[in-house]
C-alpha cells in the first residue's frame, strides 16, 4: 500500500523524496513559477490518493521542510482544516502564532532530550526555538539546531533528495494464532519469516549482513515466562532465502527451550547495504553466487506472474496453528478479486 501511494504522487509532482514508509516530500518549487493554488493541488493529490487507496492523507506545504513537516503535524491534528495546511500561504504573524503552538519536542530534529533541555531555558515552542539567539543554538543544540532554526524562519537549509534512503534494518513477526510448544512449529514460522524477508531484500536490490532471531512467550497469564535472542554477523551480505532460513534454524536450535508456551516469533535483518556494492569473500565461488542470485529472481518471476506462494521452501508449506488467526481482517480489496466490494441492486449482486 506504501508503494502504491507513493506511486500517486510520484506522478502528482515534479520530484519526490521518499522520507519513510508512510511518508514523503515533494518539491513544487517549479510550480511557483506557473499559475496554480497551492491548496487546490495538494486537495486533488488528497482526493487522488482517497479515491485509489482508500488511505487519507494529511498534507502539510511550507517554503522549508521543517515547516512542511510542521504544517503537516497541525494538519492531522485539527479536524476543520480537512487534512491540509499551507503555511506558505500565511503572514509572517499568522505563521508565529501557529508555531507558538507547536511543542518545541514536536519540531522535527528536536525531540524529547533536546526539548526538555530546550524547556529550563524557556524555549517550549517552535516559536520561542525561531526567535532564540544564533550563537546561543550553535554552542548548545551544534549546527544542526542552527538549521532547525533557520527553518522555522523560513530559510532552507536542509537538501532535497530524489535518493530513497537504504533501510537500516527488515524485521518480519508476528504473533501466533494458538501458543505453540514444539521447535518445529517455531523454526516454520521463522523460515516463513525468513522468506519474506528475502523477498523485501530483493525487491529493495539490498542484501543484509547480520540475521537476528528472536522468540518470545506470551507477556500475560501465569504460564512460565522465556524469552531470549540470538545474532550472526554474516561473512558477506546475502538475500539468498535458503541461506537465511538455515542460518535462523541455528540460531533457534541455541535458544529454544522445552517446556515452555511460545507466543511470537521474529527475524530481523541488518548490516543491510545495497547488492551491488556488498563486498564478496575472498575464497568465495562466485559461479555459485550467479547460480543464486539467478535461481532467486527466477522464483520472484514466476510468483510475481503466477501468484504468491506459487513456489515457496518446502519448510513453509505445512498449515500449522502458528499461523495468525486473519478472519478478522481487512479486505484486500486491491490486491484480491474475491475481496472486491460488492453491489446488490434487487436481488441481484454485482
Amino acid at each position: 500500500m506504501s508503494d502504491k501511494v507513493m506511486s500517486i504522487l510520484e506522478s502528482s509532482a515534479p520530484r519526490i523524496e521518499i522520507y519513510s514508509i508512510d511518508e514523503a516530500f515533494l518539491d513544487l518549487t517549479s510550480l511557483s513559477r506557473t499559475r496554480y493554488d497551492t491548496r487546490e493541488f495538494t486537495r486533488g493529490i488528497r482526493e487522488k490518493v482517497k479515491q485509489w487507496t482508500g488511505i487519507p492523507l494529511s498534507i502539510g506545504t511550507g517554503p522549508t521542510k521543517t515547516l512542511a513537516k510542521i504544517a503537516n503535524h497541525v494538519a492531522k491534528k485539527k479536524e476543520s482544516l480537512e487534512g491540509i495546511l499551507d503555511l506558505g500561504a500565511l503572514t509572517e504573524s499568522q505563521l508565529d502564532r501557529i508555531l507558538d503552538k507547536v511543542d518545541v519536542g514536536d519540531v522535527w530534529g528536536i525531540g524529547r532530550k533536546y526539548a526538555s533541555f530546550l524547556g529550563k531555558y524557556g524555549i517550549r515552542t517552535a516559536l520561542d526555538l525561531k526567535d532564540a539567539p544564533r550563537d546561543w543554538i550553535r554552542k548548545n543544540l551544534t549546527v544542526e539546531g542552527l538549521r532547525t532554526a533557520a527553518e522555522l524562519a523560513g530559510t532552507c537549509c536542509i537538501p532535497f533528495s530524489e535518493k530513497r534512503p537504504v533501510r537500516k534494518q527488515l524485521m518480519v513477526s508476528r504473533s501466533f494464532g494458538e501458543k505453540v510448544t514444539s521447535f518445529e512449529e517455531l523454526r516454520e514460522s521463522l523460515a516463513e519469516f525468513a522468506t519474506r524477508a528475502a523477498e523485501k531484500l530483493r525487491e529493495e536490490e539490498l542484501s543484509a549482513g547480520r540475521i537476528t532471531i528472536y522468540i518470545r512467550t506470551s507477556l500475560y497469564g501465569n504460564t512460565p515466562k522465556y524469552q531470549n535472542s540470538s545474532s550472526l554477523d554474516l561473512e558477506e551480505g546475502t538475500f539468498y532465502t535458503p541461506y537465511i532460513i538455515e542460518t535462523a534454524t541455528s540460531l533457534l536450535k541455541k535458544i529454544y527451550r522445552q517446556g515452555y508456551e511460545y507466543k511470537k516469533s521474529g527475524i530481523i535483518l541488518s548490516g543491510i547495504e545495497k547488492s551491488a556494492r556488498r563486498q564478496i569473500g575472498l575464497f568465495e565461488d562466485r559461479k555459485e553466487i550467479s547460480r543464486r542470485e539467478n535461481l532467486m529472481r527466477s522464483v520472484d518471476s514466476i510468483n510475481t506472474i503466477m501468484g504468491k506462494d506459487f513456489i515457496r521452501p518446502a519448510v513453509t508449506v505445512n498449515d500449522r496453528r502458528w499461523k495468525m488467526k486473519n478472519s478478522l481482517g481487512s479486505a484486500k480489496y486491491t490486491t484480491d478479486w474475491d475481496d472486491l466490494p460488492r453491489v446488490k441492486i434487487g436481488n441481484k449482486e454485482i
